[in-house]
């Protein structure tokens, strides 16, 4: 009994709370692929019985850009020849993301990060070719529905000043940016924690990717957001797949994962996933960017 309780104290140890992990039976030379519990969670709910290799259709619901992303990721893989089992470790913030990959706990990001949030880390981190390049991520002012300020913002984009945003505060770009409009931010851990601000109205509004959805609406948890019309921001800085470099394969397993990604863009597919998740929304080109 003693020993028994020893190594399950040793486990602990060893795989942190904050980490789940889905598929454990699975090969041991699996991809250790680490992904937002979020993330997974509405990966599952948008594949469902389908298989993500040859999944060409990129709409319906559930898909937002970072679970297509990991759909992406996965075809990338396989085009490049990357074929082998995956093992996904959930985290619940990006910041847990990042930590695991420098950690060694994991070998591939399921979904891209910003350039900059890697600056600190290029001893312990690859960075795949963009999925995003710099200038190409547009973001909308997410209000809940029917906030006062929808209406006003629409004439008065200048008057977002007196209205309180939230943000994670790993969340560098996102962070910039509301600093260029003037608002005032509180800063949290993640997604969910923001939506609680929102929800508890301690905050106004989130920076969020546009939805391919009717009213470009957000539907989060409990909640129903809205961005206000005619207006979006650019968030500056590129966004990549992140490879752990220490890995025993890391220079294969970034060489077939650029590979892929290229003739994935090559053939349009990436950019396909993109608009028709709703984050490359081409009847938005005209709307004012806030923050240029």
């Amino acid at each position: 009994m003693g020993r028994l309780l020893a190594t399950l104290l040793a486990l602990l140890l060893v795989f942190p709370a904050t980490l789940v992990r889905a598929g454990e039976n699975q090969e041991e030379k699996a991809w250790r692929v680490v992904v937002a519990r979020d993330v997974y969670t509405d990966y599952q709910r948008f594949v469902g019985q389908r298989d993500p290799l040859s999944l060409k259709n990129f709409a319906g619901p559930f898909s937002r850009r970072d679970v297509v992303e990991l759909v992406l990721m996965q075809q990338a893989l396989e085009r490049g020849g990357a074929n082998r089992p995956l093992r996904f470790i959930l985290t619940d913030s990006e910041g847990r993301t990042l930590k695991a990959l420098i950690n060694g706990e994991a070998d591939i990001s399921g979904a891209s990060s910003w350039k900059s949030s890697t600056a600190k880390h290029d001893r312990q981190l690859l960075l795949s070719r963009p999925l995003i390049r710099e200038g190409h991520f547009m973001a909308g002012l997410y209000f809940p529905e029917g906030h006062p300020a929808l209406k006003i913002l629409a004439t008065q984009p200048q008057e977002i000043r007196r209205y309180t945003a939230v943000c994670a505060d790993s969340w560098t770009p996102d962070l910039l940016t509301l600093k260029a409009l003037g608002s005032p931010v509180l800063k949290t851990e993640n997604w969910e924690s923001m939506l609680g601000m929102l929800k508890k109205q301690r905050a106004d509004f989130v920076l969020a990717p546009f939805q391919p959805t009717a009213g470009l609406r957000l539907e989060a948890g409990d909640m129903v957001l809205t961005p206000v019309p005619g207006v979006k921001v650019s968030l500056e800085g590129s966004r990549h797949f992140l490879v752990w470099r220490k890995g025993l394969e890391a220079e294969a397993l970034l060489k077939a994962l650029d590979q892929g990604l290229a003739a994935l863009e090559h053939e349009g597919t990436i950019q396909r996933a993109y608009r028709e998740s709703g984050f490359d929304n081409t009847a938005l080109q005209n709307w004012r960017i806030l923050n240029r």
